[in-house]
């Protein structure tokens, strides 16, 4: 055995070479696999693949014969070194190649096909990683090789390495400023790093949820959350989520293993989160048993739905009566459809990577601040309360505010209803200065009424039977005191759930519809 293994090392004569020809090759079968593995839309050859898409296949294959070709003679880098040689001499082939490099990994941020192809995304990624490291390294400071175009290339991507490490360094003691929009989309697994309200600096979930692990167990019954922000919980960390402390509620009689999994949307409200198309995905990834729906009344009324802003998207009722996205918003509302999505699909590469580069995070959200307008901001009459939204409690915008709220709810409702999954709906307060400023709880001030919207929602559900929960109505028949109120919430009460305020709406929720006994039935209709 010592005989043959000394045989085999004077045999490899250059190991480096050969490494090098083993791992791209391990590499390009990786990705053929997930190729093969792949069926398309349209398939005609073998009744699995597009004529296209075989071609694909057999120039792939033929890449890995030719690639394995060079195993023949495992000691001849002759070629190999005449093609670096080649490049290294001809700066503007590097950069094409490199260009190439970027055309790809673009595509794979760009094209949802990728999504089907996560090996072969791995494969290439990790290809062009090894041949651009020779490309630029091979023969490094042999002064007879125009060497300038390289370190143009090497030194500053050295640096963004060096920023980069200590900007890891600063998020992992809390110090980096905050980078994560609450809009962002999240794959599988990607990374969380929040410091606006509390701090957060973890992965989503394996479904691209700032929540624990779905377990999905076969005989659970489940029981979604749909909502915005408030639900999608970046403030505070993932076990501190309303929706785990009603499982723990739920499971303690110790029967039927139920699930809660907390759906969190970016802040376009139920139009986004109640989409058909987006419960759709949700129904077949989850088999849910019910949904519970949480309404943020601070952020998910709209106002001026002709107004021109990329940054939210605005519906309105047509002719017949139905409402509808405003035609200006359909493209918006359409890939932000394509971006939610991208939480329901499997491990992706490209997105598990930049969301840990903090470098570049932190320079998109430095030149993405919006500047606040103030002959363009929503100004609210004096006679009423100043909230952090556009919706102001007055009947110029009433009317119109509440029949898109409620036309949207009603879709989301009607949608669920017929695919056979119950729904419920909460509502989430919003508080103001006035309010804060104060020892008891009264929520009247002149023209307005703080819970006003909360009743007319109410309303709205008795009449369609969805069974409904003010929240805000609760926390005052429970004797919760303004003072109450800014530790459930951060920024004193005018931000989103702290973990007390996310024990307090799991609480509500499992006693008004699942207890047998109600502290306080207030709100609380149609158990």
């Amino acid at each position: 055995m010592t005989n043959n293994l000394n045989t085999l090392e004077e045999r490899i004569e250059k190991p480096g070479y050969l490494l090098f020809v083993v791992l791209i090759l391990l590499l390009l079968i990786i990705g053929f696999v997930n190729l093969i593995d792949f069926t398309s839309y349209t398939p005609v050859v073998f009744g699995r693949y597009s004529i296209p898409y075989f071609g694909v296949l057999v120039a792939y294959f033929i890449g890995i014969l030719v690639w394995v070709s060079l195993l023949l003679k495992p000691n001849d880098d002759r070629l190999f070194k005449k093609a670096l040689d080649i490049i290294q001499k001809r700066p503007i082939i590097a950069i094409g190649i490199f260009l190439v490099y970027g055309v790809i990994i673009y595509s794979m941020y760009t094209k949802k096909q990728w999504l089907n192809l996560p090996a072969l995304q791995v494969s290439l990624i990790g290809i062009m990683l090894l041949t651009a490291g020779m490309i630029l390294f091979y023969r490094w400071g042999d002064q007879s090789l125009p060497q300038m175009w390289r370190k143009f290339i090497v030194y500053p991507v050295a640096a963004l390495l060096g920023i980069e490490l200590v900007m890891q360094a600063l998020a992992f003691v809390g110090l980096l400023p905050n980078i994560s929009q609450l809009t962002d989309p999240f794959a599988p697994y990607t990374r969380v790093y929040y410091t606006e309200e509390g701090f957060e600096n973890a992965s989503v979930n394996n479904y691209g949820w700032h929540y624990p692990r779905f377990q999905l167990l076969p005989d659970s019954r489940r029981i979604l959350i749909f909502g915005d922000s408030f639900i999608k919980a970046l403030q505070v960390d993932a076990e501190d989520n309303l929706g785990v402390a009603l499982e723990q509620y739920l499971n303690a009689d110790g029967e039927q293993p139920i699930e809660v999994l907390a759906l969190g949307n970016p802040d376009y409200g139920p139009g986004l989160y109640l989409d058909p198309l987006m419960m759709q995905f949700a129904i077949d990834k989850f088999k849910p048993d019910e949904v519970i729906v949480f309404f943020d009344m601070g952020n998910d009324f709209q106002v001026d739905q002709s107004a021109d802003d990329s940054e939210y998207l605005y519906f309105i009722e047509d002719e017949a009566g139905e409402v509808v996205i405003h035609p200006d918003d359909w493209l918006d509302h359409h890939l932000t459809q394509h971006n939610v999505t991208y939480n329901y699909e499997g491990f992706q590469l490209v997105r598990y990577i930049s969301s840990h580069n903090l470098t570049v995070r932190l320079a998109k959200t430095l030149l993405n601040t919006p500047a606040v307008n103030a002959e363009t901001a929503v100004s609210t009459p004096d006679t009423d309360i100043k909230l952090t939204n556009g919706f102001v409690f007055n009947a110029e915008s009433n009317a119109e505010a509440m029949t898109i709220a409620t036309g949207l709810i009603k879709i989301g409702f009607d949608f669920l209803t017929d695919a056979g999954v119950e729904m419920r709906l909460v509502t989430i307060p919003v508080f103001s200065d006035e309010f804060l400023a104060q020892d008891a709880w009264n929520t009247k001030f002149g023209e307005s009424d703080l819970l006003l919207p909360e009743q007319e929602l109410r309303d709205f559900a008795a009449e369609n039977d969805i069974p409904f929960l003010g929240l805000g109505a609760y926390m005052g028949a429970t004797g919760t005191t303004p003072a109450d109120v800014q530790s459930l919430y951060f920024n004193n009460g005018r931000g989103h759930f702290t973990p007390e305020g996310h024990d307090f709406a799991a609480t509500a929720v499992y006693e008004c519809f699942f207890a047998d006994a109600l502290s306080s039935d207030e709100g609380c209709d149609l158990r």
